[in-house]
């Protein structure tokens, strides 16, 4: 049971990742965010209700859990992705800068190297 929770674990942080680019993409209201957060989680419940499920011996509700929950998620989160797709407006993806050619700099006159200046000697030469 520990290994559903982890993997369940990685499945919502992907799913919270998701969000959070799909978020920059698109400009998203209150029934959009509704959607795709019920479908998420009914998804994941339905994943979690199933593997409980079986590991108690009782497929049958694991069946049931996946056809009821995680059927109801795909059809919210496809509803709710169409609508998105749809009706929202994209929003424009900043591109970045193009990195130019580095130019060389030149330390400021007091601290470059003065030719005529004598060599310092160390202590234990003298």
């Amino acid at each position: 049971m520990g290994v559903t929770w982890y993997f369940l674990g990685l499945v919502t942080t992907g799913a919270a990742i998701f969000l959070w680019h799909f978020s920059k993409r698109y400009r998203l209201n209150w029934l959009t965010w509704s959607g795709l957060i019920l479908g998420i989680f009914l998804i994941l419940f339905s994943i979690a209700w199933a593997v409980g499920s079986v590991l108690e011996g009782v497929p049958r509700a694991a069946s049931m859990g996946l056809l009821l929950f995680g059927l109801s998620g795909i059809v919210i989160l496809t509803f709710t992705l169409r609508y998105t797709f749809a009706k929202r407006e994209k929003l424009p993806v900043p591109e970045a800068e193009p990195a130019g050619p580095v130019e060389a700099v030149t330390p400021a006159p007091q601290y470059q190297e003065k030719k005529n200046q004598p060599e310092l000697r160390s202590l234990a030469s003298l």
